[in-house]
């Protein structure tokens, strides 16, 4: 019994929609069996109401699960999808390995045809549309710094 009253336990319990940490100090030698019962009691309470809310958590998410596995089967027969068969994929790797040297070559080629001047005009037109990316941040965030949290 000594060495139980040393040790510390941990318990997790959930608190709305965190979890915190909630430890048992450690107990001093003059405490009695009626106290060690009662901490030990209160603590197996807490546990107890934790997993009755995990249980009713996953009760939550495994309803929504069914559901939308339901709602995907449905769409899945009224679009008629099947998965590939052995004949587009193989339709598949040979338009790859046809056209694959073509794309190669052609980069290679286009890209020693450049100019200083054209590479100037990219880099441009690559700011400008980085800009208008961070101004529609902006505009959608409706301020200038970070999200109002």
């Amino acid at each position: 019994m000594a060495s139980l009253s040393f040790a510390t336990t941990r318990f997790t319990r959930l608190l709305g929609n965190s979890f915190r940490v909630v430890s048992l100090k450690p107990l001093s030698r003059n405490v009695s069996t009626a106290q060690i019962t009662e901490q030990a009691t209160t603590a197996a309470k807490k546990a107890q109401n934790s997993v009755e809310k995990i249980s009713a958590l996953r009760k939550l998410i495994v309803e929504d699960a069914l559901v939308a596995k339901e709602i995907l089967k449905e769409i899945w027969v009224k679009e008629g999808l099947a998965p590939p068969n052995k004949a587009q994929f193989e339709e598949a790797q040979g338009f790859f390995t046809k056209h694959y040297d073509e794309l190669r070559t052609l980069k290679s080629k286009k890209l020693q045809s450049y100019s200083g001047r054209d590479y100037a005009v990219y880099a441009i037109r690559s700011v400008e549309v980085a800009g208008f990316f961070f101004i529609g941040e902006v505009i959608g965030r409706r301020s200038l710094i970070g999200y109002n949290v």
